[in-house]
């Protein structure tokens, strides 16, 4: 349950740190949510120790912790979100893309990932 107004409006998505990849790497400007043919940029982000990578089946979770490297939250603007990305009528597990680049002090590359936001 959101604990404020603000947390109605706005949809988080969190790219894990680990051992063998810095979130502090990613430009997060550049980052898009993909689906379909609409495309939404987070409208703020932070990084914090938020909780443990799931390594698993696509659309599954789990609810570990901090594990102890930091993370990128990302939030979005849910009207913006429903509005640009959604076309559903049934609820359950959607998969999107998530792209976006390096910063340029690492070669700027370009990634691409997916995740799940549960409607």
């Amino acid at each position: 349950m959101p604990d404020n107004e603000e947390d109605n409006k706005t949809g988080k998505l969190t790219w894990y740190g680990t051992e063998d990849f810095d979130v502090t790497t990613i430009n997060p400007e550049t980052i898009m949510l993909n689906f379909g043919e609409g495309t939404v940029a987070p409208i703020r982000w932070n990084y914090e120790d938020v909780a443990t990578p799931f390594e698993g089946e696509e659309c599954e979770c789990h609810e570990l912790g901090p594990d102890g490297f930091m993370d990128l939250t990302l939030k979005f603007d849910t009207p913006e979100l429903v509005e640009n990305l959604f076309d559903c009528t049934e609820s359950g597990d959607t998969p999107l893309m998530i792209t976006g680049n390096l910063l340029e002090e690492f070669d700027g590359t370009q990634f691409e990932g997916t995740d799940c936001v549960r409607i």
